[in-house]
């Protein structure tokens, strides 16, 4: 059960100003990100594919490209492998220091995301989820986020085991999340970023 914080004003007001400055560092980075994308390989430099929000409603989620063109057309092409040859140069780059993430701050400023919940999945891959974990449609019950307690605790999910593990994380966050809790798993994701640790 969701606990009050999460939909609180003082979370409302936390995305906001951090999802300003997420729009504020991506917009300062963009040009050198435009650059290093374009160079590297043929294609738009923007990624949006859709997953399940809150209370299972579908939105568009915004990301760097960082595989080629075309590399998720299939269901099984939706999660990436560890040294995953789809995964561009410029992409791996991006990748190990979160930076293809920020533009889902735009997602967070109009409210379909939060800077920290579980992470959105595919509509797709709900089916084969649910088999494994059979509430795992309750981590629905709160905003998705770009970064979150199974994302500092867990792992990088590669296949749709290791996708429905995450949700013990995600429940304890849903149950027990505080404004300090936000703060402390934002601090170890630029941690995790600065050393890069992304996949």
């Amino acid at each position: 059960m969701s606990n009050n914080y999460n939909n609180s004003n003082l979370k409302r007001f936390f995305d906001i100003i951090f999802g300003l400055l997420g729009i504020i560092i991506l917009i300062l980075l963009l040009p050198v990100i435009f650059l290093i994308v374009k160079l590297d390989t043929r294609g738009p430099v923007f990624y949006k594919r859709d997953r399940l929000g809150i209370n299972g409603k579908r939105f568009q989620l915004l990301k760097l490209r960082t595989m080629s063109v075309g590399s998720d057309r299939s269901n099984s092409g939706l999660r990436t492998k560890s040294s995953d040859t789809r995964v561009t140069k410029s992409g791996r780059f991006l990748r190990k220091c979160y930076l293809d993430e920020f533009p889902q701050f735009w997602n967070v400023l109009i409210g379909e995301m939060s800077v920290v919940g579980p992470r959105p999945e595919f509509p797709e891959l709900y089916n084969s989820l649910e088999k494994i974990s059979p509430n795992f449609r309750d981590r629905l019950i709160i905003k998705p986020g770009i970064t979150g307690l199974a994302q500092i605790e867990y792992k990088h999910a590669h296949n749709d085991i290791e996708a429905a593990g995450r949700l013990e994380f995600d429940m304890d966050y849903i149950s027990s999340s505080n404004f300090l809790l936000d703060i402390k798993i934002i601090l170890l994701t630029i941690k995790r970023s600065f050393r890069l640790g992304g996949s």
